[in-house]
C-alpha cells in the first residue's frame, strides 16, 4: 500500500524549527548587535565618563546572548528525530544545523572577546 512520505514521516515542532535557527541566528545578531552599540555609543559614553564598565556589560551581554544561541545549538544537534527506517535526511539536517550554530556560536563568541579586550587595555576615549 502507498503512503505519502509527509504523512508517514515525522516533522519538526515549532519549537524545534526556533531552537534550530535561534542556534545559527542568535550569535550573528549578538555579535551585530554588541558591535554596533559599542561603536555608536562611544562618544556619548565618553563625554559621560561611564566607557569601560558600559562597554563591557554590552559585552558580557552579547556573550550571554551567545551562549543561549549555542544552547540551542546543542540541544538539536544532540536531538534525534523519529523517522521511518531509511529515512534520516531530516535527523541529517538538524545535525547539520545544530552543528553550525555551535561553530558560529564560538567564532562571534571569540570576536566579541577580541573586540572587548583592548577596551581594558587601550581607553576608548583615546
Amino acid at each position: 500500500m502507498y503512503t505519502d512520505n509527509l504523512t508517514s514521516q515525522r516533522r519538526l515542532t515549532r519549537l524545534q524549527l526556533l531552537a534550530l535557527w535561534a542556534g545559527i541566528l542568535l550569535p550573528i545578531g549578538a555579535w551585530q548587535l554588541q558591535f554596533a552599540a559599542s561603536y555608536a555609543l562611544v562618544p556619548w559614553l565618553c563625554q559621560a565618563d561611564r566607557t569601560a564598565w558600559v562597554l563591557a556589560l554590552f559585552s558580557l551581554v552579547g556573550l550571554l546572548a551567545i551562549a543561549g544561541g549555542l544552547g540551542c545549538a546543542w540541544s538539536t544537534w544532540r536531538c534525534k528525530v523519529a523517522e521511518p527506517p531509511g529515512e534520516d535526511l531530516l535527523s541529517a539536517c538538524c545535525r547539520f544545523m545544530g552543528l553550525l550554530g555551535m561553530l558560529l556560536g564560538i567564532v562571534f563568541a571569540v570576536a566579541i572577546v577580541g573586540q572587548a579586550l583592548p577596551m581594558f587595555l587601550i581607553h576608548p576615549c583615546t
